[in-house]
C-alpha cells in the first residue's frame, strides 16, 4: 500500500504515538559477511629439492538472509606447481541473526596444482557464531604428512559480520491539507524492499511517529500556526537509515 495515509492523534510538542507498527520482521534482513586474509603454500625440502613460497591475498564479500542459500568460498595457493592449498569457508546465517563459519584448510601434493592427492587438513567446526558488527580471526596450519616432507600451508584470515540498513527514503515534502490548516501532510518516497517501518521525526518540536513499512505519507496535527520541519527514516533489523533529508531545514511546513 504505497498511498495509504495514516492519521496520528497527538496534541503539539507531545511524540506521536506509534500507528501500524509491526513487529521487526528479520526474513528480509540482508546480512553482510566480509571474509580477508591470506592463504600460503610453502613446497620446499630434500624430496624434490629447491623451495617455492607462494602467498595469496583473499578477500570476498557475500549476503546471506533467511531463506536464502548458505555461502560455500573456496580460496587457493599453489607453490612449486605441486603444493597447493584450498580453504573452504562454509558461512550461514543461524535463528539468532549470527553467522557460523565453518572452515577447512586441506594441503594437496602431486605432480600439479590440479592433484587431488591430499595430504593432511586442519578444520574448525561449529565455532562460536559471529554476532553482528562483530570479527572473527583464524589461523589454520598444515602440514605435510609424508616422510621428510617440509611442505605446509597455512590460511589467516578474518570473518566480519554486518547488516545493511535499509535504504533511505526520499524527496519528503511537507504541505498543508487543503481546508485544514491545522494538519501538515508529509509524504515521501519509499525506496527500501526491507524496511520494518518507517520513522518520522518533527526536528522543530522533537516529536516523533511510527508507521507500518510501504507507506509513503502521514497526516500531522498542527493545532498552531508555526513552521515546522521533518525528517524520515526507514526502520531495519537491526539497524535503522540515515534521516532523510539530511538537512532538517529542507522539509517544512507552516
Amino acid at each position: 500500500m504505497k498511498n495509504g495515509h495514516v492519521i496520528a492523534a497527538a496534541v503539539l510538542l507531545a511524540p506521536i504515538p506509534f500507528v501500524g507498527m509491526t513487529e521487526p520482521a528479520a526474513a528480509n534482513t540482508i546480512h553482510t559477511v566480509v571474509v580477508k586474509g591470506t592463504v600460503r603454500a610453502y613446497d620446499g625440502g630434500p624430496v624434490f629439492g629447491g623451495s617455492h613460497n607462494v602467498t595469496n591475498t583473499i578477500s570476498r564479500t557475500v549476503d546471506l538472509r533467511h531463506g536464502g542459500q548458505d555461502r560455500h568460498l573456496r580460496f587457493t595457493a599453489c607453490a612449486g606447481g605441486e603444493t597447493r592449498a584450498d580453504l573452504i569457508v562454509d558461512l550461514r546465517l543461524n535463528s539468532a541473526e549470527q553467522i557460523v563459519a565453518d572452515s577447512t584448510l586441506y594441503l594437496f601434493e602431486g605432480s600439479s596444482c590440479n592433484s587431488d592427492d591430499q595430504d593432511g587438513s586442519q578444520s574448525v567446526r561449529n565455532p562460536k557464531p559471529i554476532s553482528i558488527d562483530q570479527s572473527r580471526h583464524r589461523f589454520l596450519k598444515v602440514f605435510n604428512n609424508e616422510f621428510q616432507s617440509f611442505d605446509f600451508v597455512t590460511a589467516d584470515f578474518t570473518v566480519t559480520h554486518n547488516v545493511q540498513p535499509p535504504k533511505e527514503p526520499s524527496g519528503l515534502v511537507a504541505t498543508h491539507v487543503q481546508g485544514d490548516m491545522h494538519t501538515i501532510h508529509l509524504a515521501w518516497e519509499d525506496n527500501a524492499t526491507d524496511e520494518t517501518g518507517y520513522e518520522v521525526r518533527n526536528t522543530t518540536t522533537g516529536a516523533t511517529a511510527r508507521i507500518a513499512p510501504n507507506r509513503t505519507a502521514i497526516a500531522w496535527p498542527s493545532p498552531l500556526r508555526f513552521k515546522q520541519c521533518f525528517q524520515v527514516r526507514a526502520l531495519g533489523n537491526p539497524k535503522p537509515s540515515n534521516w532523510s533529508p539530511a538537512n532538517p531545514q529542507a522539509a517544512c511546513g507552516i
